[in-house]
């Protein structure tokens, strides 16, 4: 098991309810396992709003157990923020033997009553070594071809577990500049098909990777060449990147409404 200060650091006997944040693919779950394992406690999640009757049944537990609200499934506005509702009476009173994690992509779009009964800790960046172990041990090297500025891409366990070849990697580099360079004259059914070439899959990384690679290439033309068109942008995709961590939004439309929004700036 790869272990990062965070995983050494936390307690969840002193720091439980738990709010754990971090982006899609940044190791979240594979903490709460290691957590499972290292306290011998059994793990439940919940995903939706829970019932009376659930309530009732989490305060009779006569064993300990690891209480996960994932606060990253796909959800709709309602249904998030029905949800976020449901789980506050546990968060302020937890039963007596349920440790609580909350699993959360971004705290911009969790209530504030959320995050004022959690003990808040953000998942840091893993180290390279770190990551080309954990490449290894899921029987991906593609990342030991990678040129010191494509291994900036990766930061995260699922980056390096799911890190396409150099090649795949090249396609995605020069997806992305042609996004930049050319989506201007491009017509809508070609801008629309571009997100049918990108995973929008729970476990996918290739999103991610997009998102990364995009962000790369837009801040490398900002320090080139002095251009209001490309500041337009930023200010665009910031938007974009803080939205694909609400899981109520849907992330192939949010990707579908940039791309066009980006055609007429």
């Amino acid at each position: 098991m790869i272990k990062t200060n965070l995983f050494d650091e936390i307690n969840i006997y002193t720091e439980s309810p738990l709010l754990l944040v971090g982006r899609n693919g940044s190791g979240k779950k594979t903490l709460v396992s290691y957590l499972s394992d290292k306290y011998n406690i059994e793990v439940k999640y919940i995903n939706n709003a829970i019932s009376d009757d659930t309530k009732l049944e989490l305060y009779s537990y006569s064993n300990e157990i690891l209480l996960v609200f994932d606060l990253t499934s796909n959800l709709k506005v309602k249904q998030f923020v029905s949800f976020q509702n449901s789980i506050l009476k546990i968060l302020e009173d937890p039963p007596y033997l349920c440790k609580i994690i909350v699993l959360a992509e971004d705290t911009s779009h969790l209530l504030n009553t959320v995050k004022n009964r959690c003990n808040i800790r953000y998942i840091e960046r893993y180290s390279i070594d770190q990551l080309r172990v954990i490449a290894r041990m899921n029987d991906n090297e593609n990342i030991l071809d990678y040129t010191n500025s494509q291994l900036g891409y990766i930061t995260y366990p699922m980056d390096a577990i799911k890190a396409p070849s150099t090649d795949e990697l090249s396609k995605l580099e020069n997806l992305v500049r042609t996004i930049l360079s050319s989506i201007y004259t491009a017509n809508i059914s070609n801008i629309l098909s571009i997100s049918k070439k990108l995973d929008f899959s729970d476990e996918g990384y290739n999103i991610n990777l997009f998102l990364t690679i995009f962000r790369s290439e837009l801040v490398n033309a900002l320090k080139h060449e002095f251009n209001f068109k490309y500041f337009d942008i930023f200010k665009v995709f910031i938007e974009l990147d803080c939205n694909m961590g609400n899981p109520s939004f849907n992330k192939k439309n949010l990707i579908e409404d940039f791309l066009l929004t980006l055609k007429y700036i």
